[in-house]
């Protein structure tokens, strides 16, 4: 997951002259697990442990906002990664934003939209994730409309909206602020899927293997410190649920999809 993130690290691994970062991270997150465990045991990662001394230069990454909430390291380079939107958490950070591009994410809404029926799809985004939302609201030419909430229980309010037929959306999008919408959000709408016949889009190929029909994870192209806007992506989509939704092969030589199997 988020192989852009990686990667980053790994360059600036090399630049601070080969000190291996240290890493705040909880423990028990797949996503996170799968990145880091290796990682530690080759050594070329460290687990950062609060008031443990650091070697000068070396660079501090948190994974996640609880992370980047508690590590505070005044004059010490700490960056942020799985944390919503494009402004770091703690003052004196810097952020790799958790922005998937957006001509992927219309891309792959168009691959689904020949059901529609003039229903648009609708992007549930965040104070965090707004901005995107607002980018590709307006990129979309009229597919996309998005609705930002505050709280988790906003978020199901709209998936009860929708089973119960008050709302009507020809898909789903959940925007990357995992703590507001968040595992109890993601498994209510993918039991909607079903219910209501409408495929949801996640945010990760995790969250595809747990039920949603398709994802957009980015990935930075470009691994200098100075560019970190510069970002790619790519489509996982569950082979199943697509299908189901009447798309049985999604291909885009840009966005090299990979199918799922649950």
């Amino acid at each position: 997951m988020f192989l852009f993130g990686f990667f980053f690290a790994w360059q600036l691994q090399w630049q601070t002259g080969a000190l291996p970062p240290v890493v705040a991270a909880p423990d028990g997150v797949p996503e996170y697990e799968r990145q880091i465990r290796h990682r530690l045991a080759d050594g070329s990662w460290r687990r950062f442990s609060p008031g443990a001394e650091l070697a000068p230069g070396q660079v501090v990454f948190t994974f996640g906002s609880k992370s980047a909430l508690a590590t505070r390291l005044p004059g010490r380079r700490v960056i942020e990664f799985f944390v919503a939107g494009s402004q770091p958490l703690v003052e004196g950070h810097e952020i790799v934003a958790w922005d998937p591009p957006v001509g992927a994410q219309l891309f792959l809404f168009n691959e689904f939209a020949k059901n529609r029926q003039g229903r648009p799809f609708c992007v549930l985004a965040t104070r965090r994730t707004g901005e995107w939302a607002r980018r590709l609201v307006m990129e979309s030419s009229g597919l996309v409309t998005a609705e930002t909430v505050k709280v988790p229980g906003e978020a199901l309010k709209l998936a009860a909206d929708l089973i119960a037929g008050r709302r009507s959306c020809a898909g789903v999008q959940l925007t990357g602020d995992f703590e507001v919408l968040d595992s109890v959000v993601l498994e209510a709408f993918v039991r909607l899927q079903v219910r209501v016949g409408i495929p949801v889009f996640g945010r990760t190929r995790h969250e595809v293997l747990l039920g949603v029909t398709a994802a957009v994870e980015p990935r930075y192209e470009s691994w200098d410190p100075q560019d970190f806007q510069s970002t790619g992506g790519q489509i996982f989509y569950n082979k199943y649920m697509s299908m189901w939704f009447g798309v049985e092969e999604i291909n885009s030589p840009q966005w090299k999809p990979q199918s799922l199997a649950r």
